[in-house]
């Protein structure tokens, strides 16, 4: 679903040297319906996707909670390919994004892009009871996980 030339899964890291990545990005990008909240993370269901129907922001406010941005975005992945809309996606992206101290995590399914958001950066986004419906789903697979009910006492 990445429309380029591999077949196979992949990894693969960009580095934009002389293009401002964050130029078309908000703050709002990054917000939205909470699904897990405590004083060190955050997973939220964005409200202003950038693309997709679906984004999931993992948040961590130090880089010392790495383990458990990995842990969360693991699972949200999990979710992603498993559940999500009954488990109809086999692709999706992760981006990762420096604020100040903060470090998020921005999961999203591969969808074929919407004209809305070729031809006019126009995001699709669920309406709220849908999404509240993904979000209350996502946040049961992050309870059952045992590493985040260590992380929500």
């Amino acid at each position: 679903m990445s429309g380029g030339s591999l077949r196979h899964p992949h990894f693969q890291i960009i580095g934009l040297d002389h293009v401002d990545g964050y130029k078309h990005i908000e703050p709002e990008n990054f917000t939205g319906m909470d699904v897990f909240n405590s004083k060190h993370i955050n997973v939220n269901v964005s409200e202003k996707p950038i693309m997709g129907f679906v984004e999931f922001n993992v948040t961590i406010n130090n880089p010392q909670y790495i383990d458990e941005l990995a842990e969360f975005t693991r699972v949200t992945v999990k979710y992603v390919l498993e559940d999500l809309y009954g488990g109809k996606f086999d692709s999706y992206n992760i981006f990762f994004y420096k604020v100040g101290r903060k470090i998020i995590c921005k999961i999203e399914a591969r969808y074929v892009v919407s004209p809305y958001f070729v031809g006019y950066r126009l995001s699709q986004r669920d309406g709220d009871e849908q999404v509240r419906g993904i979000a209350d789903v996502l946040l049961q697979k992050l309870k059952e996980n045992a590493h985040s009910k260590e992380i929500n006492q």
